[in-house]
């Protein structure tokens, strides 16, 4: 997901990253809202607020500069960048993109379900068969374990299970 446009009416920054600044002058911190991020320069559209995760110095200036050559509307970094251009710090900029990609999707953890199966003996079973209810009732399902993820029709098996299957 290297850009991600969805939400049209667009989000304030300073709402969904409270911990976070505007640096700038007086002009260049005035609240400006986004609907459309990207971490990848050379994807970055018009208008997009710019994320900076590339770790290098010389890397990420290279990157604000194509995004900026793009149409960049802003930045979002852990440090200031020498360009005219909005600038928006935060501590940590992977954990502040996850939030902001997650706002942009409308906050869809919120309406997540989940059903947790514990215990000693029985698990597999109970998650079969609560997963076979709930699809013939028309939700969509997923599983996880420590030996493997399911969703719907496709099953991956997890690290661990494929290193226990070499052995």
């Amino acid at each position: 997901m290297a850009h991600l446009s969805t939400n049209t009416c667009g989000l304030l920054l300073s709402h969904v990253l409270p911990h976070g600044r505007w640096f700038g002058s007086e002009r260049e911190r005035d609240e400006i809202r986004f609907s459309s991020c990207c971490f990848e320069a050379d994807r970055c559209e018009r208008g997009d607020l710019f994320v900076v995760l590339e770790e290098s110095p010389v890397e990420a200036q290279q990157a604000v500069d194509r995004a900026l050559q793009r149409g960049a509307g802003a930045i979002l970094s852990e440090r200031v960048f020498p360009r005219p251009v909005r600038q928006f710090l935060v501590d940590d900029c992977r954990s502040a993109y996850g939030q902001l990609c997650h706002s942009l999707l409308g906050t869809p953890s919120q309406s997540l379900r989940t059903l947790a199966v514990a215990g000693t003996f029985g698990k597999t079973v109970t998650r079969c068969l609560l997963g076979s209810v709930l699809q013939a009732a028309g939700h969509r399902v997923g599983a996880m374990s420590s030996r493997r993820t399911a969703s719907d029709a496709r099953t991956r098996q997890s690290a661990g299970s494929a290193r226990l299957a070499r052995m």
